[in-house]
């Protein structure tokens, strides 16, 4: 992570596909503050489940796992790509509520 925050200008990209449909592709900086903070939280977690062990050499978090919320209110989010708004709607089902209402607002 202390590597990954001093590059310059590395960004995230995020697709999201239904049933292998291209749905969107946004950007964001990857040091963007709700983006960041997520991994730290779970590092943070993981070293505390870790503290009192034998051995900690070798061990690492494996998952960098995150969603929306992590990431959509990045000032320099960019959309990159994304379906036109009546094409977006036959999708609805498979996109979760919040997400599905920030790509509407951005389709045309």
């Amino acid at each position: 992570m202390k590597k990954d925050k001093k590059e310059k200008d590395l960004n995230v990209l995020v697709s999201g596909f239904v049933d292998g449909k291209l749905i969107y592709i946004i950007e964001f900086p990857f040091n963007s503050s709700d983006f960041v903070k997520n991994p730290e939280i779970k590092i943070q977690k993981w070293q505390r489940k870790l503290k009192g062990s034998k051995s900690t050499r070798g061990q690492f978090l494996r998952s960098a796992d995150f969603d929306y919320k992590d990431y959509i209110e990045s000032p320099k989010l960019e959309v990159k790509y994304l379906l036109p708004k009546e094409e977006l709607a036959k999708y609805s089902d498979y996109i979760s509520k919040g997400f599905y209402e920030f790509l509407e607002s951005k389709a045309k």
